[in-house]
């Protein structure tokens, strides 16, 4: 009787196209694994890569502007006045006390003032009466000006309205310890009736300036 016929192996799994396929796809995935550990074991507490906690840092501080004060007048000069009305009476800060001009209508008028130390301007206000319309209208009011400073040689020019009260005139200076405000045009005074009497109340030759007034910070603050 013929012997049973020889049974060929089962072929060997490494041997296969699929299991080849499967082995390289782990083989790459665990290589990704791997990379991956290193990487964060790189950038981590393991690691010699320097963190942003040793990098130097700067921060920096900003100085605060000085406020805006009421700039102190060292002295005065006015280019005519009244005995009764001097040229002082702007920086009293008594708006009822006012400065005259020698009966001039403001012709030539100017004034001069001086600081106690070098002053950064912002503004300056020219306060006319505001306490008595009548005699607001008999006296001559300040129409326009010339505003001269140390850093400003060329002087800037201003309009004021023809109001009773303060009036802001902006001028800005870097540094300067003398000003010159120099009266280019006027309001024209006018005659009053008299609501009691009903006189006609002459008109004023003089011009007036009840309050003169700088506003700034010392420079370099």
């Amino acid at each position: 009787m013929q012997g049973a016929l020889p049974v060929a192996p089962q072929p060997i799994l490494s041997t296969t196209p699929g299991v080849r396929a499967a082995l390289a796809i782990g083989g790459l995935l665990v290589a990704v694994v791997l990379a991956a550990l290193l990487f964060n074991w790189i950038r981590g507490d393991g690691g010699t890569t320097t963190t942003s906690s040793s990098i130097p840092t700067s921060t920096s501080t900003s100085v605060p502007l000085a406020e805006i004060e009421l700039i102190p007048i060292a002295s005065s000069e006015c280019s005519s006045e009244l005995p009764n009305w001097p040229c002082s009476n702007m920086f009293d800060t008594d708006p009822a006390t006012v400065w005259n001009d020698a009966s001039l209508s403001g012709v030539g008028a100017s004034i001069t003032v001086r600081f106690p130390a070098t002053y950064q301007v912002q503004s300056i206000v020219i306060t006319n009466i505001q306490d008595d319309p009548v005699r607001f209208t008999r006296n001559f009011r300040v129409a326009s000006v010339k505003v001269i400073s140390d850093d400003n040689p060329r002087g800037t020019v201003s309009l004021l309205p023809d109001t009773p009260g303060p009036h802001t005139i902006t001028f800005s200076t870097i540094g300067t310890t003398e000003i010159t405000i120099e009266v280019q045009t006027t309001h024209q005074a006018e005659a009053v009736i008299d609501e009691v009497s009903g006189e006609e109340l002459a008109r004023y030759s003089e011009l007036v300036i009840a309050e003169l007034e700088f506003y700034g910070r010392r420079a370099g603050n």
